[in-house]
């Protein structure tokens, strides 16, 4: 009898044993329902911190975000409060934004930290990213930091260039009222400021912001303080290749242009000469051959990807050859578009030879 009695407490703690080891949440057979059914914060967001707090009612949260081609991420999330240590999970996503399936990736202690990190190279397709924290009693804040780079990457939607210009059209005048040799270029907004879209028309016109703040359609606008003198400093110069003119476009997407549009606006604002006869090269993406050439040098690329904060995703290419006689002379538009800044850099080049 007593034997018997030591076996029964002995499997009974065996079990419980087990199924304490067991990781809540790790795969769908051990799933509880809260895990299941998560605090949904949509979309996850690639431009700023997605912040969450766990609490005894909602102890696990979950993002969702969708890859139109293969892109390189890094989901970092980043516990903002005392001893709080979390745990991420990637799943695919269906249409909706739910998890579905097992987990494809898993990221405890990053770096010996309590934080968790997933970076990874993805397919194109639609993830979920969920989070909880290591023990269940554990409560408090975090955000998620994430990042994301190649032809894939989910596109923001720019900023609103109605509100914005408001805001930077008071910036202005105050700035221009504070100071007696202030100028509106000195006192526009910063660049780097990533709601700057700008307050500039491609051609200025008589009223500054004025034509920018009554857009209604996709345009470009020039960037504001840019410094594209590092560009001309290691773009290929030579007695036979200069550079006319470099531009630091914003693309004002309200109406979320495609390339196609962005190349139009493009040859339409340009005014060089035989405008009508350009030899449209197009578009290519930054891993097609062809995208590094004698005028896009990588260096050039490089120093690009300095002054946006970025590498381009894409660039665009025209050509017009002009009549002279035992010689070649011509023109090159050379264009680098940045998806998730939103920005177009122009290049303006003249080349020409003997025969």
């Amino acid at each position: 009898m007593f034997i018997r009695k030591s076996l029964v407490v002995f499997a009974l703690s065996s079990f419980g044993f087990l199924a304490c080891s067991v990781e809540t949440g790790s795969q769908a057979g051990f799933a509880t329902e809260s895990w299941r059914s998560p605090t949904h914060h949509g979309e996850l967001s690639f431009d700023s911190a997605n912040q969450a707090e766990f609490t005894s009612s909602s102890r696990f949260h979950g993002w969702h975000f969708t890859l139109s081609a293969q892109a390189d991420t890094v989901l970092a999330v980043e516990p903002q409060d005392a001893n709080l240590d979390t745990l991420a999970y990637l799943y695919r996503a269906d249409d909706n934004g739910h998890k579905i399936g097992e987990y494809l990736f898993k990221n405890d202690d990053q770096d010996g930290t309590l934080g968790s990190r997933i970076a990874e190279s993805l397919p194109a397709g639609s993830y979920f990213l969920q989070v909880k924290a290591a023990k269940s009693l554990m409560l408090g804040r975090f955000e998620i930091r994430a990042d994301c780079s190649g032809a894939g990457c989910p596109v923001a939607p720019g900023p609103d260039p109605k509100k914005f210009c408001d805001s930077a059209h008071e910036a202005i005048e105050k700035c221009l009222d504070d100071s007696l040799d202030a100028t509106e270029e000195g006192c526009a907004p910063d660049a780097r400021d990533s709601e700057a879209v700008l307050c500039c028309n491609l051609v200025p016109t008589e009223g500054f912001c004025e034509d920018v703040c009554s857009w209604a359609s996709a345009e470009l606008a020039r960037y504001w303080g840019s410094s594209t003198d590092l560009i001309a400093d290691v773009f290929p110069q030579d007695e036979n290749n200069e550079i006319i003119s470099i531009v630091d476009h914003g693309v004002a997407n309200c109406l979320h242009p495609s390339l196609d549009d962005i190349a139009a606006m493009i040859l339409a604002a340009d005014q060089l000469p035989h405008e009508d006869d350009w030899n449209v090269l197009g578009w290519l993406n930054a891993d097609a051959p062809g995208f590094i050439d004698g005028n896009i040098t990588q260096e050039v690329v490089n120093r690009a990807t300095q002054i946006v904060g970025e590498a381009p995703t894409s660039r665009f290419g025209a050509t017009v050859e002009v009549p002279c006689q035992n010689c070649t002379d011509g023109y090159a538009i050379d264009a680098l578009h940045f998806t998730k800044a939103g920005r177009v850099l122009i290049i303006e080049s003249r080349w020409g030879y003997d025969s």
